[in-house]
């Protein structure tokens, strides 16, 4: 999305399309954050975290790969 906003060359129209991107995002956020004060004192807490950890690698590692191709550095491994 910042990709984009920087392309649009126009301060209010970026500055736009970067709120509606927070505000879609938010509800999501919110609730993986209020989730984990809540499931923090329960038993499956680790499992959480670790799940939650390991969403977070698979999604950088699918970023780097996305990065390389785009730089050019490497032939595309997703074709979607």
């Amino acid at each position: 999305m910042q990709i984009y906003t920087l392309s649009t060359g126009s301060f209010l129209s970026g500055g736009l399309t970067m709120l509606a991107f927070a505000l879609g995002t938010l509800p999501v956020l919110a609730l993986v954050s209020f989730s984990s004060f809540s499931i923090r004192d329960n038993v499956k807490a680790g499992i959480f975290y670790k799940s939650a950890g390991l969403i977070v690698i698979i999604f950088a590692l699918f970023n780097i790969i996305n990065s390389l191709v785009a730089a050019g550095l490497i032939a595309p491994v997703f074709n979607f």
